[in-house]
């Protein structure tokens, strides 16, 4: 809206103020599918990188309180664990001027603390420093994908992009990747890459309009099989 304010040729906008989500095109608006996703996972761009302390953390935060509608939300001692533990999937992803623009989070969790989410004893945001470990040493490890948000389609993807390049590194490997999803386009993205419901509750609905599903699994078959 703003980039029209000057412009003797206004440029289409479209924006979800549920999902807090833009698009300069309609079909944009729509998630792709996932042969899609699966052709692009390897595209690059230097607007993500490493979340860093500082503003990053400000901006992950004021997120987090956005969407959270006054409730708990994960403490910040926790996200500087993770980062310190697992750089590769903290991520921030800038616009083309290099403002914010989304994140990624991602705990490697102890598998005792994995089971109290799966099991419902906890909550993610009751999670503290302790609950995190070194995936490197874990037998299985376990990735739970706490949040990944971006303003629109484009930015998603790259951060899903470096997520999957990541994960196909543990191709070989025994591991599980679980998320806790309130947006119908994280539940998405998490469908289409082969994830399963384990739980979901109808009963509560985010403040994006979707109910809460814990879902988890691993990738393999998704980033083996790419032409399906």
């Amino acid at each position: 809206m703003i980039r029209n304010l000057n412009s003797t040729n206004p440029i289409p906008t479209y924006y979800d103020f549920s999902l807090r989500k833009y698009s300069l095109s309609e079909m944009d608006k729509e998630l792709p599918s996932a042969q899609w996703i699966k052709e692009r996972i390897f595209y690059a761009s230097d607007r993500v990188r490493m979340l860093r302390t500082g503003n990053d953390l400000e901006n992950v935060m004021r997120y987090l309180s956005y969407r959270s509608r006054g409730k708990k939300i994960l403490s910040v001692h926790v996200i500087q664990e993770a980062l310190r533990i697992l750089p590769a999937l903290n991520l921030s992803v800038t616009d083309e001027a290099g403002f914010y623009s989304g994140h990624s989070l991602v705990l490697p969790l102890r598998e005792e603390s994995y089971y109290d989410l799966r099991e419902r004893r906890r909550s993610a945001e009751q999670l503290m420093p302790e609950d995190l470990t070194d995936h490197r040493l874990a037998e299985r490890p376990v990735f739970f994908s706490y949040n990944m948000a971006a303003d629109n389609n484009d930015n998603v993807y790259l951060l899903l992009g470096a997520v999957l390049c990541f994960l196909q590194e543990w191709n070989e490997r025994e591991y599980i990747w679980c998320a806790l999803t309130d947006r119908y386009d994280t539940y998405y993205l998490h469908a289409v890459t082969g994830l399963q419901v384990v739980w979901e509750d109808s009963d509560q609905i985010s403040p994006f309009g979707a109910p809460y599903r814990f879902v988890e699994g691993d990738l393999k078959e998704f980033l083996k099989n790419k032409e399906s």
